[in-house]
């Protein structure tokens, strides 16, 4: 499951790099992911978190999660994720 995660991850910090030096105007990130809302904490941070972390550290100024799902396990690491950001613009969001 890692090396599948790893694989998909990779692809999608090379397709925001390659998407930023094709069209210099995108300026953001916009990550939508409901099953990180459904898995318990401890799935959420073994399979979730790292994973998220290494896109959220785009070079991007904006940066949304949106998720319609409860996500109690994930919510916890959200602001984590905004931490993670070499930019101000982080607006990660979850609903109550």
């Amino acid at each position: 499951m890692h090396r599948l995660l790893s694989t998909v991850t990779a692809f999608l910090v090379d397709w925001i790099a390659w998407q930023r030096a094709c069209f210099p105007s995108i300026d953001g990130l916009l990550v939508l992911d409901d099953i990180a809302g459904f898995v318990s904490r401890s799935a959420f941070e073994e399979f979730g978190l790292p994973y998220f972390k290494r896109t959220f550290e785009a070079d991007v100024t904006v940066k949304f999660f949106h998720n319609d799902a409860p996500c109690k396990a994930c919510a916890p690491y959200l602001a984590g994720l905004a931490s993670t950001s070499s930019t101000s613009g982080s607006n990660i969001r979850c609903p109550r």
